[in-house]
């Protein structure tokens, strides 16, 4: 039992050092928006542009642009994944009590 309980510490740390991590993500998505002057924009909207060759941006903000846009997508698969991860979690410690410590 004490070898589970530490491996349910574990995951725990680790989602919360993910969950810290994707704070700190959309931090500097915030950062490089406010800097480069794009909070202003539909993002995705001009991310398409960009991929069919139409945007009016620099090629500065071009590239910034691509890079918090595919980000974000990043970004929402990881907080999709955790949010599985600690919903199974979950689960299975409501099931671990249901049962007992015995079971």
């Amino acid at each position: 039992m004490k070898r589970k309980s530490n491996y349910i510490e574990q995951m725990t740390k680790l989602e919360k050092a993910m969950q810290y991590e994707l704070r700190q993500r959309k931090a500097e998505e915030e950062r490089l928006l406010k800097r480069y002057d794009l909070d202003k924009i539909d993002l995705e909207a001009e991310y398409a542009k960009i991929e069919r060759k139409e945007s009016y941006l620099s090629a500065n903000k071009r590239r910034i642009v691509k890079e918090i846009v595919e980000a974000r997508k990043f970004n929402d698969q990881v907080s999709d994944i955790l949010a599985f991860d600690i919903e199974m979690h979950t689960a299975n410690g409501a099931t671990e009590q249901v049962k007992g410590p015995d079971a």
